[in-house]
């Protein structure tokens, strides 16, 4: 399927919360009584005996053996810093860190990424979108006592409901960038709630080609790693968040925001050269807590662990989250990280691999049906003009309403 285009932001929500896995299948899983949680139990290290993983060593000296494999799945960031603490990784970093190398793996702890954002904020003194005022508390106040009641309202919602995505240039064959919209002002105090009204997207770099690496600042396991994540350090990189900006400004100055009466105020109207674009970029630009990459699942030597998770040169021992990624989607890494875990079970206990589906005619039949709005807006790609069809607009429930999508414009109503 085409990727491009506007839509419905999908969360894991149920009942105006926030879901996780560990509600939805931990949990669950506890009652049949084959599964056993240890809480506060920090791990010093994997023990590794002739060249296989018998079990892990705690924090506190306690050692957990494993009957049958040890799985690592402590994200992007800690994984990497097990396995170097277990003498897993580059040599000569290992012996600096005065580890006793266990197994040389020069990519633990290379390859790190993520997705990198910079924000055009607007401010209004509309009070559609979220934020405390005085014109809105009446109306914050039911929809409080309407979540309180029924979980139901503005505020059951994630804030981010609405994503686009889109190339910034049409010679590229897939989008580069992710806008994620935002019906309120930024954060200009610590209280974790806006004053005043505003709006924001935020568009998010799809693909980055720099890669960092992560690295040990001690022996001590209580130590954080040091993280050179390498952002926008590649010549060009910045450019698709430059033009991306561009299109942000495009939408917002369209007629389907002119209701609000939006001020821009960040990047501000006085930053208009893409010098000065790139440069506010590098000022605010920040991750979006999508880190990959640093174990690399491949074929190839350098890869960290096979295509079923299995560490490379260490029998027993599988890692089971995103350090895996080789590349990063382009998109939330979420669901991913799901269809990883739900793989490793597979493999752990040795089911085939599942067959192919295809879409149901049914489902692609209701996406398509779905109704189209009479609010457009038109903005700039290159040489080519798109049509966007209901974009992004706050409507009295202050959600954005987004049946969107995109097509090339031709100068038609």
């Amino acid at each position: 399927p085409d990727p491009e285009g506007y839509g419905r932001r999908q969360g894991l929500m149920r009942k105006g919360r926030r879901e996780s896995t560990s509600i939805n299948m931990l949990r669950p899983a506890l009652k049949q009584g084959n599964v056993h949680v240890q809480t506060d139990a920090p791990v010093k290290r994997v023990l590794v005996e002739d060249g296989r993983a018998v079990g892990v060593e705690l924090l506190d000296g306690r050692i957990v053996r494993a009957r049958h494999e040890v799985i690592l799945c402590a994200g992007t960031v800690q994984t990497p810093q097990i396995l170097m603490l277990s003498g897993i990784g580059p040599a000569a970093h290992l012996r600096e860190m005065d580890i006793q190398v266990v197994k040389d793996a020069p990519g633990v702890g290379g390859n790190y990424h993520d997705h990198v954002a910079s924000p055009l904020h607007m401010e209004t003194k509309d009070s559609t979108s979220y934020g405390l005022s005085a014109k809105a508390l009446p109306r914050d106040i039911v929809h409080l006592f309407q979540y309180l009641l029924s979980r139901t309202g503005p505020l059951a919602g994630n804030v981010f409901e609405s994503v686009a995505f889109l190339r910034t240039d049409p010679a590229l064959t897939r989008p580069d960038v992710q806008f994620v919209f935002q019906p309120a002002k930024r954060l200009t105090t610590k209280i974790p709630f806006p004053i005043g009204h505003g709006y924001a997207i935020s568009p998010v770099s799809l693909y980055p080609k720099a890669r960092g690496t992560l690295r040990l600042a001690s022996s001590d396991p209580a130590a954080a790693p040091l993280i050179d994540p390498g952002l926008l350090s590649l010549p060009g990189e910045v450019d698709c968040l430059v033009r991306a900006l561009k299109i942000a400004r495009q939408v917002f100055a369209s007629d389907a925001f002119a209701q609000y009466g939006g001020v821009e105020v960040a990047p501000g109207p006085e930053v208009q050269s893409d010098a000065d674009i790139e440069a506010y970029i590098r000022r605010t630009g920040y991750t979006v807590h999508h880190p990959v990459g640093t174990c690399r699942m491949g074929s190839d030597k350098a890869a960290v662990v096979d295509p079923e998770l299995r560490l490379n040169g260490i029998a027993g021992l599988r890692i089971a989250d995103a350090s895996v990624m080789p590349i990063i989607i382009g998109g939330n890494t979420n669901a991913p990280c799901v269809m990883i875990a739900e793989r490793a079970a597979d493999f752990i206990l040795g089911k085939p691999a599942l067959a192919p589906a295809n879409l149901p005619p049914e489902s692609v039949a209701r996406y398509k049906s779905r109704p189209a709005a009479n609010i457009r807006c038109v903005y700039q790609c290159g040489k080519s003009n798109y049509l966007v069809k209901k974009v992004c607009c706050l409507t009295h429930h202050h959600k954005f309403e987004n049946y969107w999508y995109r097509r090339r414009y031709r100068g038609q109503n």
